[in-house]
């Protein structure tokens, strides 16, 4: 990649910078223990078609699936990032609210900041970055998939691939 490029990238993220922040506060906001991503997922769902994916879907399994390019494509890139949080367990041992959170010298603390939302916000932005600058291939269909991992790891990727019969031939794991 060139210099030129590295400085449009650079410049593309500086100009939703805040945007993003805001989703992702907005997101860590949303519970989504227990597996249950649907609220959190028709958030993730609003800015997908926001940004103009090219398809935005739930799965049968209750996994969200937004793709870029065709679904003929001939490559398929696939960026995992889980939903679904673990509990917050004993509420009285938290000192701020789990979902709203709080910023202490820069960084967010809260439910599902760390594990494993932090990652969406990123991939669904840079993607739609990617493909505006034309830095994602000819015939190549980027697909993030937000899927329900805690309780049940491997079962939704599985189901992906045989439920939806889209086999990646690359995966970045958020």
């Amino acid at each position: 990649m060139d210099q030129t490029t590295i400085k449009q990238v650079h410049e593309r993220v500086e100009s939703v910078r805040e945007e993003m922040l805001t989703f992702f506060r907005e997101i860590v906001a949303i519970p989504s223990t227990d597996s249950q991503i649907r609220k959190v997922g028709e958030r993730v769902a609003q800015q997908m078609e926001k940004l103009g994916y090219d398809a935005v879907w739930w799965d049968q399994m209750g996994n969200l699936i937004g793709r870029i390019g065709s679904e003929d494509a001939d490559t398929i890139l696939l960026y995992d990032s889980h939903l679904d949080t673990v509990g917050i367990g004993d509420p009285n041992e938290w000192d701020w609210d789990p979902f709203q959170g709080k910023v202490e010298d820069g960084v967010l603390y809260a439910r599902g900041a760390c594990d494993e939302k932090a990652s969406t916000p990123g991939m669904l932005y840079g993607l739609v970055i990617a493909r505006d600058l034309g830095l994602l291939p000819e015939n190549m269909a980027v697909y993030l998939f937000c899927n329900i991992e805690e309780v049940n790891e491997g079962a939704s990727a599985n189901a992906f691939v045989m439920t939806e019969g889209i086999r990646p031939d690359f995966v970045v794991i958020g």
